[in-house]
């Protein structure tokens, strides 16, 4: 697995975040982004993409996490709204550890 840093690499993240977040924006019910990097990196990306959702916000709720469990907290009562009582935040835990480990796998 490479890391890459630097500006060059952390305009080209945010440019490909910002594309995936557009994509499908008006069939969202709610949006939790998470960036899982560490310390001063991790924070500046958290940052800088809580800015452009301030600047140009969507027209659903946005936030971002620095862990997975906690963005999916907080998407918990979107997707019971849509998905039922059977989407329970033990399922939603679930289904979310399924897709990392399938992510991480590939």
């Amino acid at each position: 697995m490479h890391y890459w840093s630097g500006p060059a690499h952390s305009a080209l993240i945010l440019q490909r975040v910002t594309h995936i977040i557009k994509r499908w924006e008006s069939k969202r019910t709610a949006s939790a982004t998470v960036i899982l990097a560490q310390g001063l990196v991790g924070a500046m990306h958290r940052s800088v993409l809580t800015g452009m959702q301030m600047i140009v916000p969507a027209p659903h709720p946005v936030k971002v996490f620095g862990t997975i469990g906690d963005g999916v907290k907080w998407l918990a009562p979107h997707i019971r709204e849509l998905c039922g009582a059977e989407a329970t935040p033990e399922a939603l835990d679930a289904g979310v550890s399924e897709l990392v480990a399938h992510f991480k796998a590939r």
